[in-house]
């Protein structure tokens, strides 16, 4: 009776022919796939490789406009005619207007229509809207619209405020300002606008030579036949679409209402990254899906206006008219489908022939006793014949393997007992390792630490020491120069104030005026040494009771204040003990600061006093600028002595006004905002009960 497990052949033959057909489908299809793909991706990348020449060639045309309609304007500009005309006496000695019309004489009518004429024939030559000839004060000397001469009765006298007025003057002779695109008053519509000085044989520059060009010869140049063509500027419009017809109408002055967004080609998030990424970088390319179609796109910055080239185009477009594709596709298909069929034919045969052998084998296998193998003996052939032979083989290997096990159990039990000894004996000994492990890794926590307390130490020492000793040369020097200047100091003042007194009768507005800034400059010197002797020695203060407006009163009148600066100080006073005159010093020493932090920028300085809320025995004295305001790692050394932010600065002056405050028994802080100003905030006491002890100072010369 047979005991060994009866296995259907069919079952296996089945499993085989399943899996390789699985196999063989998989790797038709994958290879098809791949195949469709990679060729897919070649069209697409050549598609992408045009896209990109294109565009550089879209580039180039537009370079090539603005290079254009610069040399034609410099050649123009190169005509003698405009110097000689600028360089007439008559010309040079100003514009005459009679009943507000510009009057020329008959020299300069002779040379107004030659010039005209040369203008005309560069109006001919080149696609210009707009021609026209400006002064420096912004008349208007000859204008030429679409080859129409202006009468000069029409002749415009307010071309000053012009956007490109400004900016043409300031360049040099033959050097051609570009303007941002604007509509022309004249043609009502968008326009580029160039212009260049005229430059007279002295180097003067009376006047400038301006022509208008409009857009559509910008935006005509990117008209392209398949897919859309755009340039965004950096507001994100689309000054130019091969895809959008613009108006020639009712043209909008306002950029925002006269071109599109570029939003208005996709509003979706994966267009908005996309946009972000073009404004970014120079060049490149990306994608975005719009309908559920892939569009694919290649940009460019352009060197004018900071404005970017685009070229998109859709996936079906790129693979249009490749008719290979989609015979690929059809061949790979067709060959993939004869390939599986083959492959089932040859599966279902060899099958077929391997199942037989295997059935023989299988059954010798099963009626082994696993205890006592024995070589089987079957009638094979070709391969299953080596396998036949290879498990015979096993078979002795397991045979001689079991008496080798056997004796080898028996040895590995003996070993077993004395491991156990052994190990017995390593355990006690990694514990006794281990106590002395931790031991000395406290011992080496406990030094590291004590090494680098040492080691702070030491630098925090060497440090205040090399500090000392750098500041106390330095308070030396500065007190011997700061005492070698009060003697001229004192003569310039005192021969000033003579010269007022003897000579006050012989002294119009004008000297008086420069005999008090002499003094507010004296007077500002005399300050900053006292800065400098203030922070190398402690000055004993003469405190009485004072009154602060005053006090802010006579700095008002020492210092000067520029037109652009307000300074704003309190109606309502408030009385401090303290010495006036070190108080005087802290208030010149923030205004000016604040003064100079102001600049040449409109601004203000706001001062408030009023009674500290919380400590009713203290003054507060704000001091706020609309400055450039000061950084956070500026706001924590601003106090240090020799630590500026100015390159004219002594690095003194707040140091002194701390040191001034702290002798009072005040406080003195600092808050700012980068780019929106500064406020000095000064807490004293109206009496003596809040006067700190002065010898707990740390002095500069220390």
């Amino acid at each position: 009776m047979n005991n060994y497990p009866q296995i259907p052949i069919v079952k296996l033959r089945i499993k085989l022919i399943l899996i390789s057909s699985i196999l063989v489908i998989l790797s038709v299809g994958l290879t098809s796939y791949f195949t469709i793909q990679y060729t897919e991706d070649a069209i697409t990348d050549s598609a992408m490789h045009k896209m990109t020449t294109l565009l550089q060639d879209k580039k180039n045309q537009v370079e090539t406009l603005h290079a254009r309609a610069t040399e034609d304007l410099v050649y123009t500009l190169k005509n003698p005619l405009f110097a000689e005309y600028f360089d007439l006496p008559e010309t040079k000695a100003g514009d005459v207007y009679k009943d507000g019309v510009l009057q020329l004489t008959q020299r300069q009518n002779e040379l107004k229509e030659k010039l005209e004429y040369a203008i005309y024939n560069f109006q001919e030559k080149f696609q210009v809207d707009e021609t026209c000839l400006i002064d420096a004060s912004g008349q208007e000397h000859a204008r030429l619209v679409l080859t129409k001469t202006a009468p000069i009765g029409d002749l415009s006298s307010t071309e000053s405020s012009s956007s490109f007025f400004k900016s043409s003057f300031q360049k040099e002779k033959y050097q051609v300002h570009v303007q941002y695109p604007y509509v022309s008053p004249d043609t009502n519509r968008w326009v580029f606008a160039y212009a260049s000085p005229v430059v007279l044989g002295d180097g003067q520059k009376p006047a400038i030579f301006h022509f208008e060009m409009p857009m559509s010869a910008f935006q005509d140049l990117l008209k392209v036949q398949d897919g859309r063509m755009y340039v965004i500027d950096p507001k994100g419009l689309l000054v130019a679409d091969s895809d959008y017809e613009f108006k020639t109408d009712n043209v909008s002055v306002i950029p925002e209402n006269y071109f599109p967004s570029v939003f208005a080609i996709s509003d979706s998030d994966e267009f908005n990254h996309l946009v972000d990424e073009i404004r970014i970088k120079e060049n490149g390319v990306g994608s975005y899906h719009k309908n559920g179609e892939l569009h694919h796109v290649v940009y460019e910055k352009l060197p004018t206006f900071d404005w970017i080239l685009v070229y998109e185009m859709p996936h079906s477009l790129v693979l249009s008219g490749d008719e290979t594709l989609g015979n690929l596709e059809t061949t790979i298909m067709t060959l993939g489908m004869m390939i599986i069929l083959a492959a089932f034919l040859a599966i279902f045969f060899i099958s077929e022939k391997l199942s037989s052998p295997i059935r023989k084998l299988i059954k010798a296998c099963a009626e082994q006793d696993i205890h006592n193998p024995r070589p089987i003996d079957i009638h094979v052939t070709g391969e299953m014949n080596d396998i036949s032979n290879a498990i015979n083989s096993m078979v002795e290997k397991i045979s001689d393997n079991n008496k080798s096990l056997e004796m080898k159990n028996q040895e590995i039990l003996r070993q077993n007992v004395e491991l156990k000894s052994e190990k017995a004996k390593t355990e006690e000994l990694n514990i006794k390792i281990q106590n002395n492990m931790v031991s000395l890794e406290e011992a080496q926590y406990e030094l590291e630490q004590q090494r680098d307390a040492l080691r702070d130490e030491v630098r925090h020492k060497t440090e205040e020491l090399l500090k000392a000793e750098r500041l106390s040369a330095i308070g030396q020097l500065s007190a011997r120069i700061a005492h070698d200047l009060r003697n001229p100091l004192n003569v310039i003042q005192n021969t000033s104030r003579l010269l007022q007194v003897r000579f006050a009768k012989h002294l119009d507005d004008k000297d008086k005026e420069h005999l008090a800034r002499l003094d507010r400059a004296v007077y500002r010197m005399a300050h900053q040494l006292e800065d400098v002797l203030d922070c190398v020695r402690m000055p004993q203060l003469k405190k009485r009771n004072c009154s602060l407006s005053v006090i802010l009163q006579d700095v008002m009148a020492r210092i000067d204040v520029p037109p652009n600066v307000t300074i704003n100080i309190p109606t309502h006073d408030s009385e401090v003990f303290c010495d006036p005159e070190k108080i005087e010093i802290v208030f010149v020493n923030l205004l000016v600061n604040a003064i100079q932090a102001i600049d040449d920028k409109t601004g203000t300085i706001l001062v408030e006093m009023f009674d500290d809320p919380v400590v009713n025995d203290f003054v507060v004295i704000k001091i706020t600028d609309s400055g450039s305001g000061i950084t956070q790692d500026g706001l924590q050394k601003i106090f240090e002595p020799l630590f500026t932010t100015k390159q004219s600065g002594t690095g003194l002056g707040l140091s002194s006004c701390k040191n001034i405050i702290d002798q009072h028994g005040g406080t003195i802080t600092a808050s700012s905002v980068v780019g929106q100003g500064a406020t000095f905030t000064i807490k004293i006491p109206k009496t003596s009960n809040y006067e700190k002890d002065e010898t707990a100072k740390i002095l500069f010369n220390s």
